[in-house]
């Protein structure tokens, strides 16, 4: 444990990178709410797959750091610590030799960083260390798989069951659990017993086929990982997996170089060499089943076994929309690595027998010099920017490393070194998420001509691109072209029907246009898709109170906050309806009043639309001076935002304000 804290302690104070905006940023919305933790377990799309039980361990998270990320690291670090902790006991529970070696040099190895330093990969480390304590349990309920032992201890086995129950629903790589208990009792008893070993699993297999149709499902219809870039021919697929059983097996005893992103290399099955994987697993194989027929070596084949099975759905024969950039990836080793890290251990004891004293020192320096490549590694996690310059160092062609640098920039306020890296990005691949990313940075530095250029361009590489119609419809919205808008986000809402965001702004955009019963129609639509969105009920409410509907307006907003308590837009309106309805027993003055200067608080009084209604609040609670004041702020934003006409208006309003008049 304390090994793990000491080789990760340069990624502790790191930042938020990769996909750690999607399973935290983008969920702040649930982590503030029970009804939040209660989506992770009920509505199966929530997070990016169904991990009910790693998006609830960022729920408490939440709760107890904020987005602190400091606690968040940690706990990855304790967790991978806790793994290599239970790793041993049950190599020593298992009777191999070299225990204690064999999980230190997973600790501490490079491989393992990924799944350590990164804070998504959350689900990596709670898995598996759930799993282990799983086959530890497992292994007492069998009385520490004893031929002779008494009969099974049923408590042991549920509580087993119970763990391996809760790895699964932290990851889906927990699946392969029943069949690694057989392979473990084929070893362990020389044969397998339908009543000793088949009946205990069989509840465990229905666990694991039903939650992985479900991942499978999300794999493929909610990330994406389906269509034509995925349409691999057969032959492709045995080169992919000969190659990557080759990789995997090379990086663990040669970890260096590391990368996050390796090169997705060409694949050309008309090649030799290129078959030169699979070739030697299958010579490996028939080496192994023929040490196995002649009763030696079955232990090296339960350990290749496993790493086989666990590495199968990664090896290229099932679709991972990670493989659309790289075959290939360290975390994806991080479970199967375990039963190699074992066959190492009881390699160790055989050489230690044999001379003890060179083989202490050879483990030692073998742990230090990981240690230090686990370091490094690990401190590449420190900031966007150490994170992503190590990823386009390290891979020979890194555009996706760039246009995914450059999301990271555009997020962090930065969207001229964005626009740099996308054109370099586009150099290397000039694919069309490059260009959609250089059309948002180009938007965000007011360049919007220049951005619907790049997003057209994208269009015409992947006309199918529903992200790229909304950006063209926004963007046409900005302009004013209100019937092009309209139609790239019609479009973008028929390409993704689930597309939320489009779905709203064309709301927004209907809103604007005058026609409310259409705009109220995409609002509930999207409301139906995104029950808990804080922003679609502001909207809903916004239109109804426009259609005359003020009371039912006010509940929304009153449900707007209870979801999101520090909503700017839902305390603006809320505060707007209070102050402007002449619908009886609906007026409050004094609550518009607060929910108003909270509001403007909250966005640092930098909002035109929020001070103009904190102006007008004001003005009808007699609070003149304070009503002048937010009138002279706004009219100082519109003068920025160019819309010097309103500026006039509203310098108008401060004046009468200030002589005690209101405005109507």
């Amino acid at each position: 444990m304390l090994g793990a804290v000491i080789v990760y302690w340069p990624c502790l104070p790191g930042a938020l990178v990769f996909d750690d905006n999607e399973w935290i940023i983008d969920m702040e919305w649930a982590f503030k709410l029970w009804k939040g933790l209660l989506q992770f377990w009920t509505v199966p799309g929530t997070t990016q797959q169904y991990y009910p039980l790693t998006a609830t361990s960022f729920w408490i998270d939440y709760q107890l750091w904020g987005l602190n990320t400091f606690p968040y690291h940690l706990e990855n670090v304790l967790l991978h610590g806790l793994s290599g902790v239970f790793f041993w006991f049950v190599l020593r529970q298992l009777g191999i030799g070299g225990a204690f070696f064999a999980a230190a040099l997973y600790v501490v190895h490079p491989v393992m960083a990924e799944s350590v330093a990164w804070i998504t990969e959350r689900k990596n480390v709670l898995s598996q260390a759930l799993v282990l304590a799983a086959l530890l349990a497992y292994g007492r309920s069998l009385h520490g798989w004893r031929p002779d032992a008494p009969p099974r201890s049923w408590s042991w086995w549920w509580f087993s069951f119970f763990l391996f129950v809760a790895a699964i629903l932290a990851k889906i790589t927990a699946f392969v659990f029943p069949a690694a208990i057989l392979v473990i009792s084929w070893w362990k008893y020389q044969k397998l017993s339908w009543k000793r070993d088949f009946l205990p699993v069989l509840p465990m297999f229905v666990v694991s086929i039903a939650t992985s149709i479900l991942i499978s499902w999300m794999e493929t219809e909610v990330l994406g990982a389906s269509g034509e870039k995925f349409e691999l021919p057969l032959v492709n697929r045995f080169v992919i997996a000969g190659q990557t059983i080759s990789f995997y097996l090379g990086k663990l005893l040669w970890p260096h170089p590391i990368c996050v992103i390796y090169y997705r290399w060409h694949l050309d099955p008309t090649v030799w060499y290129q078959w030169a994987g699979l070739v030697f697993c299958i010579l490996m194989a028939a080496l192994l089943a023929w040490k196995t027929l002649q009763g030696r070596w079955r232990g090296t084949t339960a350990a290749t076994l496993l790493f086989l099975g666990m590495l199968f759905p990664l090896t290229g024969f099932l679709n991972v929309y990670g493989m659309l950039y790289a075959w290939v990836a360290d975390r994806w080793v991080y479970m199967p690595s375990l039963p190699l890290f074992a066959l190492v251990g009881h390699l160790w004891q055989h050489a230690y027998l044999r001379k003890a004293q060179l083989v202490q020192i050879v483990s030692l320096v073998i742990l230090i010099i990981c240690g230090i490549l686990t370091w490094q590694q690990s401190a590449t996690y420190k900031t966007i920017d150490t994170f992503w310059q190590a990823i386009i160092n390290g891979n020979a062609n890194p555009w996706k490393a760039r246009s995914d640098y450059a999301d990271a920039l555009i997020t962090a306020g930065r969207a001229a070194e964005a626009v740099e890296q996308l054109n370099q990005a586009i150099k290397e691949n000039p694919v069309s998420d490059c260009y959609c990313n250089l059309g948002v940075a180009l938007n965000n530095l007011g360049r919007n001509k220049e951005a619907l250029e790049a997003f057209k361009t994208a269009l015409k590489i992947e006309p199918d691109m529903a992200v790229v119609h909304y950006n063209i419809g926004k963007i046409n919205n900005v302009l004013g072209n209100n019937a092009e808008s309209e139609r790239y986000f019609r479009s973008a809402i028929e390409l993704k029907p689930e597309f939320v965001t489009a779905r709203n702004d064309l709301g927004n955009l209907l809103f604007q246009t005058g026609r409310l019963k259409e705009a109220e129609l995409e609002f509930r639509t999207a409301l139906s898709s995104h029950p808990n969105s804080g922003p679609i009920h502001t909207s809903i409410g916004n239109t109804l109170y426009w259609l005359g509907d003020h009371r039912q307006a006010i509940e929304f907003f009153k449900k707007a906050l209870d979801i999101e308590p520090e909503l700017p837009a839902a305390l603006s309106n809320y505060a707007f309806a209070l102050v402007s309805t002449n619908q009886e027993g609906l007026r409050n003055i004094d609550l518009g009043v607060q929910l108003a200067s909270k509001a403007a608080d909250l966005s640092n009084r930098q909002n035109l639309e929020i001070l103009t209604v904190l102006a007008s609040a004001q003005a009808k609670a007699k609070n003149f001076i304070e009503a002048a004041a937010a009138a002279r702020d706004a009219a100082k934003i519109a003068d920025r935002q160019g819309n010097a006409s309103y500026a006039i208006q509203l310098r108008e309003s401060a004046a009468n304000y200030a002589l005690g008049k209101d405005v109507p």
